[in-house]
């Protein structure tokens, strides 16, 4: 039997609930499953940012690109809402092309 604290538990499940890829993963290609995105809007306190920029980046954090990986892995609280949303990510110099195009049509 495997023992963890409920602080441990609730920083797996957080952890979890963010991460990049489809989790779990099922082997056998089942397509019917549901899964959520992730919006990303980051408010702080001086203080927590502070804080949050003291943290040293996780492997977590590292492997998936997710920032709030640093916070959860480092114990900060964090706070999740669930949210209806048509959005898309901008990482790479042709999301920011299309995001333009897209938020400048008339």
């Amino acid at each position: 039997m495997i023992l963890i604290t409920l602080k441990l538990f609730v920083m797996i499940m957080e952890m979890l609930s963010i991460f990049q890829e489809a989790i779990p993963y099922h082997r056998d290609h089942y397509n019917s499953a549901k899964y959520k995105g992730h919006l990303g809007i980051y408010g702080f306190t001086k203080k927590s940012l502070n804080q949050f920029c003291s943290f040293n980046a996780s492997i977590l954090e590292e492997t998936e690109k997710l920032e709030q990986l640093r916070a959860i892995s480092n114990s900060a609280k964090i706070n999740m809402v669930e949210v209806s949303s048509n959005s898309f990510g901008i990482d790479t110099k042709e999301d920011l092309e299309n995001a333009l195009k897209f938020f400048t049509k008339e």
